[in-house]
């Protein structure tokens, strides 16, 4: 049992993994940028452009055209996330809504149905069913 314990707290939860992995990556994304102000085929430092020809693209320019289609991704992830939730709390509701209307609706027939002694019942009486007192 306690080695149970010591190895379920060895491991860590996915929230952690995230955590770990988003600094890890904003790190080695720093050290890149960094590492890419030493080289001028990056695109971070100075370059000269001669008016005559057009330089080649950049890692700078890239990444620029990376950014739009991760951000897209992102987007669509949030929403789509959003959106199930939503979805599933409508299908929670939908059902303690159906629910609720079919106890309501067994409780309008037990009082309205003349074979069951719930209409007859007078105070002090007991319910055969539950054998319970009805007030």
């Amino acid at each position: 049992m306690v080695d149970q314990q010591q190895q379920s707290r060895r491991w860590l939860t996915r929230r952690q993994l995230l955590w770990i992995a988003i600094i890890v990556g904003v790190v080695a994304l720093l050290l890149l940028i960094r590492l890419g102000y030493t080289y001028s085929w990056t695109g971070f430092g100075k370059t000269k452009v001669s008016q005559a020809v057009q330089p080649a693209k950049t890692l700078w320019d890239w990444l620029g055209l990376l950014i739009v289609p991760v951000v897209l991704a992102i987007g669509g992830y949030l929403f789509t996330r959003s959106e199930s939730n939503a979805t599933r709390e409508a299908a929670e509701r939908r059902a303690q809504d159906e629910t609720l209307q079919a106890y309501l609706d067994q409780m309008g027939q037990m009082l309205l149905d003349a074979d069951r002694p719930l209409r007859r019942s007078t105070h002090g009486t007991v319910c055969a069913r539950w054998h319970v007192p009805v007030r």
